[in-house]
């Protein structure tokens, strides 16, 4: 009767342990796509600022040379 309750205990809990890595392992992909999508929308707003604050240097120097 033991050894049936450990044999069961077992099954489970390698059944349990199975599926956490499953589990795991599919959602690491949508981690980096999430994470890529993430750094691409940040490099686009980091060229936005750059090319705003390029446009506002120029009108100030234009400015100051009146």
């Amino acid at each position: 009767m033991e050894l049936i309750f450990i044999a069961v205990i077992s099954v489970v809990a390698v059944g349990f342990f199975l599926l956490y890595q499953r589990l795991s392992a599919l959602s690491k992909p949508n981690d980096d796509s999430a994470l890529k999508m993430l750094n691409e929308n940040f490099n686009a707003r980091m060229k936005e600022i750059g090319q705003k604050f390029n446009e506002q240097t120029q009108q100030m120097n234009f400015r100051l040379k009146e």
